[in-house]
């Protein structure tokens, strides 16, 4: 078990990545053993077939999908991307002349925002529905938004800088009403919440392995009925006719993964991802209740000790690994890096930007202050937080907050 309770460092930046389970690793270091091309036709690529295949499984039957609805990525940006760039090609290929629309929210990651940006400049048609001051998407600005060329709506479950969760079964019924592809980011929370794509009526769903003790550089898009608009029966079936797809790929080569992802299937971290996965179902629901307890112990002493300080994101509909504060005329920066110094590791929000100086478009999508949008730190526990972490951050936080402003 790996250990994070020396006085040397505390790691709260769960939110960013999460360090490798141990019995990931030594999944994955047995999945080495067969390291045959998982698309060759003999003893070698059969056996890496088989581990391919064998995670695959285990992820549809947990999702209550079909195998072939699960394609493994490079991780959530590219699944971002295949959803998005591949839904829009494919409409514009089919409707020449025909200006798409596409419905987002403020607070989207950047594989989606700049996704929808790129685009933008390709003639797409983008709306980004604000959220509340609580960091939720409203279902009704949605439906406002909803024009008879939308063809995609894309939301993410949990918001990564926030935690926010937002009403995705609620805006799956209105996309399905309204007969329109929905795309969800469950980055965040895959694997830490339950998911059923059919319940949530999602046509594609991202996730990845790093977000939930796995390895970097791997993901999944389930795409509803691998893409095709019609049901299938029988998926033994002959090849459909590609007119009968709702997205096409963003990349070209073989035949892997639906022939939606063509490159050779990196099955080792597939497997990694797969016993990431499968250990955070078994110990889910003692986690997070666990980290539901720091989180409710650090948002209750800032706002009670630290003066001037604000919680973002709704104070109970948001994630257990989430914590996310402003302090009214601190920079956040600075803050991180005086924490730093006393060996604790926070972000002031994505990893994405964090070289960045600017204000999150999260944070300003929420519409604070103005002396409170520089000050912002995201605390994320994980499963390898203590109590005594959390003692430490709080003590750290009040010193450094009241060193700062002096």
């Amino acid at each position: 078990m790996i250990s994070l309770s020396s006085q040397e460092s505390i790691y709260l930046d769960f939110a960013a990545t999460t360090p490798i389970d141990p019995r990931v690793l030594e999944a994955m270091n047995n999945s080495f053993q067969q390291y045959g091309n998982s698309e060759s036709v003999h003893d070698f690529g059969f056996k890496s077939h088989e581990q391919l295949q064998m995670s695959r499984k285990m992820f549809a039957e947990s999702m209550n999908v079909h195998p072939r609805e699960i394609i493994f990525t490079s991780g959530g940006t590219e699944s971002d991307n295949i959803a998005t760039l591949g839904v829009t090609r494919k409409f514009m290929r089919d409707n020449p002349g025909v200006r798409p629309h596409i419905i987002t929210s403020a607070i989207e990651h950047h594989a989606i925002w700049k996704s929808c940006e790129y685009l933008e400049k390709l003639g797409v048609n983008v709306t980004y529905v604000p959220v509340e001051s609580d960091g939720i998407v409203a279902v009704k600005k949605i439906q406002e938004s909803i024009t008879k060329n939308t063809i995609l709506i894309t939301i993410m479950h949990v918001n990564n800088e926030l935690g926010t969760i937002q009403p995705i079964k609620e805006i799956g019924k209105l996309a399905k009403d309204e007969n329109i592809l929905f795309h969800s980011d469950t980055v965040q929370s895959f694997g830490k919440i339950y998911i059923d794509p059919n319940e949530m009526k999602l046509d594609m769903l991202s996730a990845s392995a790093h977000k939930l003790y796995g390895p970097k550089g791997i993901g999944l898009l389930y795409i509803k009925n691998s893409g095709r608009r019609t049901p299938i029966d029988d998926w033994n079936e002959q090849e459909p006719d590609e007119e009968d797809f709702f997205l096409e790929p963003i990349m070209f080569g073989g035949g892997q993964e639906n022939k939606l992802r063509p490159a050779t299937v990196n099955v080792q971290s597939i497997v990694g991802f797969a016993k990431a996965y499968e250990i955070m179902e078994e110990v889910r629901n003692e986690e997070m209740n666990r980290l539901r307890e720091f989180q409710q112990e650090l948002t209750g002493f800032v706002l009670s000790t630290i003066p001037d300080s604000r919680l973002n994101g709704h104070p109970n509909n948001r994630l257990a690994s989430h914590n996310n504060f402003s302090f009214k005329n601190v920079n956040g920066f600075d803050l991180l890096t005086e924490l730093d110094q006393r060996k604790i590791a926070v972000s002031t929000g994505s990893a994405c930007i964090a070289q960045s100086d600017e204000v999150s478009h999260v944070i300003e999508a929420l519409r604070l202050p103005s002396e409170y949008q520089q000050g912002t730190l995201r605390i994320s526990t994980g499963r390898y937080t203590t109590s005594d972490h959390i003692k430490r951050i709080k003590i750290a936080l009040e010193e450094s907050v009241n060193k700062l402003r002096k």
